[in-house]
């Protein structure tokens, strides 16, 4: 469950919506379910990778640069070597409006077993678009090693 950096109160849906989308967003990264993912985001849909930016403008193009597929092709250097799953140790919130919530996260990959293979912190920011939650941009370092997009 998430830690909350805001105060909430007990009937928040928005709050529950955007856990949920958080939750769904790894649970299609975990399946291999691109077009799945994709339909998660808002977009444009920003991803910033240290001093790298990467803007999808169509869930069409999202889940074709995105697929596990590409991502394991990235060789056995990259942080995707041995991947099985993504798994989320934290998202705090940090900032919201009615319209737009940050979260301070922090993810694992794990591989087969279970064992981490890499733990990564991340701006996660959601953006409600015509009564939707989606995700509207992300920033990590992850990837900045081997050019990932994830």
């Amino acid at each position: 469950m998430a830690r909350i950096g805001s105060p909430i109160t007990t009937n928040d849906r928005d709050l529950t919506a955007a856990l949920k989308l958080l939750d769904a967003c790894f649970e299609a990264f975990n399946s291999a379910d691109a077009d799945k993912r994709a339909g998660l985001n808002n977009y444009p849909h920003v991803r910033i990778t240290g001093a790298t930016v990467k803007i999808w403008h169509t869930r069409e193009e999202y889940a074709r640069d995105t697929s596990r597929a590409k991502l394991l092709s990235k060789g056995e250097t990259t942080s995707f070597k041995g991947w099985e799953t993504t798994v989320w140790l934290t998202r705090n919130l940090i900032q919201r409006s009615e319209e737009t919530m940050h979260f301070a996260v922090t993810f694992t990959r794990q591989d087969a077993q279970g064992q981490e293979i890499a733990i990564f912190e991340a701006l996660w920011i959601l953006t409600k678009d015509n009564g939707r939650w989606g995700v509207q941009a992300r920033s990590s370092f992850a990837g900045i090693a081997d050019g990932g997009a994830y």
